[in-house]
């Protein structure tokens, strides 16, 4: 997403300062076309995935065009969760649009969070979906919200330093 927003800024700064043969003029096109398709298109989600034995579950996210229900399974090809005996992958929530990259990482987080947290018996991610010292958890959070309604309380706040 990020190189796709990289793509369409530069494409549009050409256009505007440079001019340009016939040729650079439909490449440039072509980037800016390609860059909205993907913010538009592009259709990121949250799913869960399930440990019949241990009975934990493991929130991921991801993204991609088509149908969510296809998404999810070129997810779970060599998904390493699935390789230690997770299954019945089920999507949580699927967004599509400007919004939507920051919607779901929020939702990844709040899922985690609404199952108990990092380290809780029942959810078997390692690690946050969204850091404690990423500067984006706010929005992160206020889109989830927005979109899907609240889940769980804000925990990303960062950890005081004992002296």
């Amino acid at each position: 997403m990020i190189l796709s927003i990289l793509l369409f800024i530069s494409s549009y700064v050409i256009l505007l300062i440079e001019p340009l043969s016939a040729v650079q003029l439909i490449a440039a096109g072509v980037f800016i076309i390609s860059g909205v398709f993907n913010l538009l298109k592009r259709t990121h989600l949250t799913y869960v995935l399930v440990n019949p034995i241990t009975g934990q579950v493991y929130i991921g996210r991801t993204s991609g065009f088509g149908e969510p229900a296809k998404i999810l399974k070129r997810r779970m090809y060599g998904h390493r969760y699935i390789k230690k005996g997770f299954i019945n992958p089920m999507i949580d929530k699927a967004i599509q649009g400007l919004n939507a990259y920051a919607s779901i990482r929020g939702r990844e987080q709040q899922l985690i969070d609404y199952y108990g947290g990092i380290g809780h018996s029942e959810v078997a991610n390692r690690s946050r979906g969204v850091s404690k010292t990423n500067k984006r958890r706010y929005r992160y959070q206020r889109f989830s919200d927005k979109y899907f309604g609240n889940l769980a309380k804000f925990t990303g706040n960062k950890l005081k330093e004992k002296k």
